[in-house]
């Protein structure tokens, strides 16, 4: 199933390699390596907006999702960002 991912940093060098080591944490060695990436359709090159593709069912994504978003208001837990976000 593919995932809408909104990457908060633009740093994509950094992201989906953090994305795809999540997924070997939860599902498994070699499950990194089956991550498929791909962006929408007429999307703008800054976008931070990503589809990706996992292994496994939903609860993978779930997993994924809940560390990434925990990660997140570590970050932020002093300076709270201006808006609500969406994070993968």
């Amino acid at each position: 199933m593919w995932y809408l991912c909104v990457f908060y940093h633009r740093l994509l060098d950094y992201r989906r390699p953090e994305v795809e080591s999540l997924a070997e944490l939860f599902a498994g060695p070699g499950s990194g390596g089956s991550v498929e990436w791909r962006m929408p359709e007429n999307h703008h090159e800054d976008s931070p907006f990503h589809l990706v593709r996992l292994p496994g069912d939903v609860r993978l994504a779930a997993q994924v999702a809940n560390r990434s978003k925990r990660d997140l208001k570590a970050r932020f837990s002093s300076h709270p960002p201006p808006h609500p976000i969406a994070v993968c």
